[in-house]
């Protein structure tokens, strides 16, 4: 944007600068008042060089083409030439204003004379004592006529080229300092508001962009993102509470059904229907969780190797009846600040889709410093559908019991914690899944103490 900026004031600055001088000139030249550049000096050089003495000791001027076409380009130009003995030569009509003024300088070297603009048409005009073949002359010259096109054209692009140029490039100089310091100080709040934007996402709903030092051509749009943002926030408010509703309203009928599949007889199509049954059960139960995300739960202090102690123990049972071990592995303390309820779900989530899913004999859990460590020695997962697990709905077997939300909710919570889920290769087959915490997190002298 500072560049944009820089490049469109240097244009502006050029034209305008440009402008002012052309219609400058283009005044003094309607109004008689401009002088042919150096016309005045051209025409004493050539006089200097043309003026000899004749026979009898009279000044004369040689024939000169340079000096007929200057008088041709330059109309109006006169001059007198003088002499210490009052020898005189006068070409072309002499103003008032100049009669008689090489006498009155005759002591004088070199001057220029003028008038101010609007003050007189008498134009301006030099004076100078020189050294010609006819020894010192004083060359008196002038213009009192409009100046040709030609020459005009020429002191337009001399104008251009003298006074546009430096003043731009001093100009320009001050546009490249300061363009990007009033640019930064002018955008500031507009990079604030940028920052807070990176922050927002759907796991940090309710935030708004601030409009604090944001110019105020730029305050509408920020204002349209927070209503856009608020609509947002109220939209998902509905659909996650239509979301727990649903699932919630489920849970009955689910429940009355099992009930009446648990009265019909014994038989194969019972077994079938209880196991659907049951994975309706499953999945209401998983989309509660899902909603449950978005709830802002108190955090607390979490000892980490007595809460995997505690999710073993309780999943202990449905490991013997599946012919599994279980065993806890942990190196040296190690606490945490999060929901106890979403860590507690992310583990019992990993143990029993081992239980379910791997077909081993072993799960071993590993706990140390920012890391805790789920392995099994099963089937494993293929490396080609590691990431697509963690999508929801999402099977790696498609028949299996379950909804394909377990390892989606096990990272949407790891994040919601600031942490991550992700698969590894282990050193043998079997699934390998490490829950990752970040270090501000870590280390907590009172676990399971509630923070204030």
């Amino acid at each position: 944007m500072a560049r944009q900026i820089i490049v469109r004031l240097l244009i502006l600055q050029a034209g305008v600068l440009s402008v002012l001088v052309v219609v400058t000139m283009t005044g003094l030249h309607l109004s008689g008042e401009m002088i042919a550049p150096d016309s005045t000096v051209r025409t004493i050089a050539l006089l200097r060089d043309a003026v000899v003495r004749d026979q009898d000791g009279r000044l004369v001027i040689l024939p000169n083409d340079e000096l007929d076409s200057l008088r041709r380009d330059v109309p109006g130009t006169w001059y007198q030439i003088r002499d210490r003995a009052d020898g005189r030569i006068t070409v072309g009509e002499v103003p008032p204003e100049y009669e008689g003024i090489g006498e009155a300088l005759n002591n004088i070297g070199q001057a220029r004379m003028g008038w101010s603009i609007g003050d007189s048409n008498t134009g301006s005009a030099r004076m100078n004592w020189v050294e010609s073949q006819a020894g010192p002359v004083q060359v008196v010259t002038g213009s009192s006529g409009p100046v040709a096109t030609r020459w005009f054209l020429l002191v337009l692009v001399a104008s251009l080229a003298s006074m546009v140029v430096p003043l731009l490039t001093i100009m320009a100089l001050a546009t490249f300092v300061v363009t990007p310091w009033v640019v930064k100080r002018a955008l500031g709040g507009l990079k604030r508001a940028a920052d807070e934007a990176e922050r927002i996402d759907v796991d940090r709903r309710g935030g708004r962009l601030s409009n604090h030092e944001v110019p105020s051509e730029i305050t509408p749009f920020v204002d349209a993102i927070n209503a856009a943002l608020e609509r947002l926030d109220s939209g998902y408010t509905r659909h996650q509470r239509f979301l727990a509703d649903a699932a919630h309203e489920l849970r009955t009928p689910i429940a009355i059904l099992r009930i009446r599949l648990d009265a019909l007889a014994d038989s194969a199509e019972k077994r079938l229907l209880i196991r659907d049954t049951d994975r309706l059960a499953h999945l209401a139960k998983q989309l509660l969780h899902t909603q449950r995300l978005s709830l802002h739960t108190e955090r607390v202090a979490i000892d980490l190797v007595a809460l995997c102690g505690e999710v073993l123990s309780d999943a202990a049972p449905l490991a013997i009846e599946s012919g599994y071990q279980l065993a806890l592995n942990a190196t040296e303390p190690f606490s945490t600040i999060g929901d106890r309820w979403a860590i507690e779900r992310v583990l019992v989530n990993l143990i029993h889709n081992a239980i379910e899913h791997s077909a081993g004999s072993r799960i071993i859990v590993h706990v140390s410093d920012g890391m805790v460590q789920v392995e099994d020695d099963g089937v494993g997962i293929p490396i080609d559908l590691r990431e697509r697990v963690f999508e929801p709905f999402f099977r790696a077997t498609p028949n299996g019991r379950g909804a394909g939300l377990g390892l989606y909710l096990v990272r949407q919570m790891m994040r919601m914690h600031g942490g991550d889920a992700t698969l590894l290769d282990g050193p043998a087959s079997g699934t390998h899944l490490r829950l990752t915490f970040p270090r501000s997190h870590r280390a907590i002298d009172a676990p399971d103490a509630r923070l204030p």
